[in-house]
């Protein structure tokens, strides 16, 4: 499962409130090969996202994973991309546990 840390705030001109946004430091490869190790993704706060967008979540107040979101009638599943990780359900009382802190908007790399 991919962890992620928030490492800074994002003072970028040009957001409308750069308080909305934050950025969080990608720790596993459950999302590669578009998001790796290491790369830090921006994230849009929000407390829900629509059916197949990528999200930052929060599971039991755990680390934040970066996964793509789809819903169902009463679930929730957080699918990665690399197909080495398996898909995580997520239904009835579990649902309580999670929480969407914000979509990811932007993917940033270092060289």
């Amino acid at each position: 499962m991919s962890a992620a840390q928030l490492i800074e705030r994002i003072p970028i001109q040009g957001l409308n409130n750069e308080s909305d946004y934050f950025i969080l430091r990608v720790s596993g490869n459950s999302m590669y090969p578009k998001i790796e190790e290491g790369d830090k993704v921006m994230i849009r706060r929000q407390s829900n996202v629509d059916s197949g967008d990528i999200a930052a979540i929060l599971f039991d107040n755990e680390s934040a994973t970066i996964k793509k979101v789809i819903y169902g009638e009463d679930w929730l599943e957080l699918v990665p991309i690399n197909p080495d990780y398996m898909t995580k359900r997520i239904e009835g009382a579990d649902l309580e546990r999670c929480r969407v802190l914000g979509k990811v908007v932007q993917l940033i790399k270092e060289f």
